[in-house]
């Protein structure tokens, strides 16, 4: 059963030093799981392992909201998320984070 899209909600919490962690071990390959975009937003940053966690919440608030993989997605490569960046893009989820010193956390809803 898909949900209705006035329905939609997903949150989800990533430990910064497990983003770390993750970067440090595939940084290499991070195309497996990332789109162009999205490496080149975690690359800018002086601290490439917090705008990682960023996108690693948001996608999985994003899979939980559309209802994972009995939703609309079938896997991570299906989401792309740009933080600021949606101008001219048809948008029908809201996505926020919150970023503390040990943990990003991500919520999406339907709007």
């Amino acid at each position: 059963m898909r949900p209705s899209a006035n329905k939609l909600i997903g949150v989800d919490l990533v430990e910064i030093r497990k983003a770390k962690s993750f970067y440090k071990a595939h940084r290499d390959c991070l195309s497996s799981f990332f789109t162009k975009q999205e490496i080149a937003y975690v690359r800018r940053n002086k601290r490439p392992y917090v705008s990682l966690a960023v996108l690693l919440a948001a996608k999985e608030a994003v899979f939980k909201a559309m209802g994972g993989a009995e939703g609309r997605l079938a896997c991570f490569s299906d989401v792309c998320v740009m933080p600021g960046r949606n101008a001219g893009q048809k948008n029908d989820l809201k996505i926020s984070f919150v970023v503390r010193k040990k943990y990003v956390v991500v919520q999406c809803a339907g709007i």
